[in-house]
């Protein structure tokens, strides 16, 4: 850098963390505190942390390092710098839970006043540790600082409850909440149940789960739905939710993979290429289809001739077939002529 005053060390390290490459601007920072000047300034020290919120074990050494400089350096903690402190030790696997308090506790002594961030991290933190009370708390405080709960507070909550097994607590949360239940929270509250072995209070919102969430936005939802069938030994509904995933996923296969079954001298053709072996098709006939083939999602579905149900199709005649085979052997069943 020609110029290598604050505002440049900041616009670098600030370009290269917004840009997913936090590895190097956290680099650009200890080089930065290495040669003392300029000293990183707070829009510096707010960029780093904000990449070291989403980076783990590692951004939680970083952010460590990033506290001490604050504290070294005698600065005031502002909304900004204590929330994003509270959010890299929230985020942090290890749960530093007390470190978040602490932080929250030094803020409110400054006369700091928390925003929506902020409550995010310490629930997050009382969620992680199992901190019920606290929790209860703090989400309280909330409204007592002016603000309003946002879908992400009732999302700790849930999250919260469900983890100590208050699913009934959980429960009511997503009831008394003025929000729609979105995927994480949903995603939160069944897998407590699925953990806790609580398949009544799960099946009091498997409907709503149903209308609101499809198979292809799922997000594992309807592999929980299965298990907490499973458990319950429900099994045809077990095999009814799985199914509804393989058909979106066959649905998705093509819509993305459009193709033709049609008539080659050694046997079917798909896409140009024979797959298939048996007697020679007719343009226009029938032919029953037993498959073996992958999913996006990695499952293998397999309709051979001594399991599953075989699919029939019209040979040529410029239909869409709804699979993606890697395997087909077909037989002719009928019908046809040109």
């Amino acid at each position: 850098m020609p110029v290598r005053d604050a505002a440049s060390w900041s616009a670098m390290i600030t370009f290269y963390i917004n840009n997913g490459f936090r590895d190097q601007g956290l680099s650009f920072f200890r080089e930065m505190m290495a040669n003392e000047n300029p000293k990183p300034d707070q829009v510096t020290v707010g960029s780093v942390l904000s990449g070291c919120a989403h980076m783990g074990s590692l951004g939680l050494l970083a952010g460590k390092s990033v506290h001490g400089f604050v504290v070294k350096n005698g600065w005031e903690l502002n909304v900004d710098i204590g929330t994003l402190l509270v959010d890299t030790y929230a985020k942090s696997q290890h749960g530093f839970c007390q470190e978040v308090l602490s932080l929250f506790k030094m803020m409110q002594e400054a006369g700091v006043r928390p925003n929506e961030m902020t409550f995010s991290g310490i629930l997050n933190a009382c969620a992680r540790k199992g901190l019920i009370e606290e929790g209860r708390k703090y989400f309280k405080m909330i409204k007592e600082t002016g603000l309003e709960p946002r879908i992400q507070h009732y999302g700790c909550m849930v999250d919260m409850f469900g983890k100590a097994g208050l699913l009934e607590e959980a429960y009511e949360v997503m009831k008394e909440m003025e929000f729609e239940p979105n995927i994480v929270i949903w995603g939160s509250f069944l897998s407590a149940c699925k953990m806790h072995k609580q398949f009544d209070i799960a099946d009091r919102v498997i409907g709503q789960v149903l209308r609101d969430i499809k198979p292809e936005n799922d997000g594992g939802i309807y592999s929980l739905l299965s298990d907490l069938y499973v458990l319950n030994k429900k099994w045809d509904d077990a095999e009814r939710v799985r199914n509804l995933v393989l058909n979106q996923n066959l649905r998705a296969t093509a819509e993305e993979a459009p193709c033709e079954l049609t008539v080659a001298p050694s046997g079917l053709a798909f896409f140009e290429k024979t797959v298939g072996t048996g007697p020679e098709a007719v343009k226009g006939q029938f032919i029953k289809a037993h498959y073996v083939g992958k999913l996006e999602s990695g499952k293998i579905f397999d309709s051979s001739y001594n399991r599953g149900k075989p699919v029939t199709f019209r040979v040529g005649v410029g239909e869409a077939c709804p699979y993606n085979f890697s395997k087909l052997d077909a037989v002719p069943v009928g019908g046809g002529g040109d």
